[in-house]
């Protein structure tokens, strides 16, 4: 305290206690006012209480540390498994239309990309099954005129030749 009277600068350092013969971390500042010393302000602690707050605060760090690791991780976890799990069923959807089950629906509620190309392949399922649906009323039909009796015009063919015509056009189209 001395050397802040003496200099007027502020002193900082470590000393023994007055009443304790403990070390103590100290920092004494001149007070002015209006340019006149009115005093100095002495603030002190033990080395002891020093350390031990610094360790309590070094754990409250760490502590919070791993507890923000743990709750990014957590988070993480589901924002992943909020993209993996939609796109999973579109991927067993598209394993599904490909083996031939057409007119399944995916029912995908987000609000993103994924809620839209879920809606396009349910469109697409619908368009395979109404192609499928148009192929094999097609065959049917074909199959049904191939076997059904056959009126000969009057230009005096023989069946064997419109046989033989009906044949190559199926074997065309197919």
């Amino acid at each position: 305290m001395r050397e802040a009277l003496q200099n007027q600068q502020m002193v900082q350092g470590t000393a023994k206690g007055v009443l304790a013969n403990d070390d103590r971390l100290y920092v004494a500042h001149p007070i002015r006012r209006n340019g006149q010393l009115l005093g100095v302000l002495r603030m002190s602690v033990t080395l002891e209480q020093f350390q031990r707050q610094f360790s309590f605060l070094w754990w409250m760090v760490i502590g919070t540390l791993l507890l923000t690791m743990l709750l990014c991780a957590v988070i993480s976890d589901r924002l992943a498994r909020s993209f993996s799990i939609p796109i999973q069923t579109m991927r067993n959807f598209a394993i599904r239309l490909g083996s031939g089950q057409f007119g399944d629906k995916l029912s995908i509620r987000q609000s993103n990309e994924l809620d839209e190309l879920a809606i396009e392949l349910n469109r697409m399922s619908e368009r395979l099954a109404s192609l499928d649906q148009e192929r094999r009323t097609f065959l049917a039909n074909v199959s049904h005129e191939l076997r059904t009796p056959i009126k000969y015009p009057s230009d005096r063919r023989s069946p064997a030749k419109w046989s033989r015509g009906r044949t190559a056009l199926a074997r065309s189209l197919f």
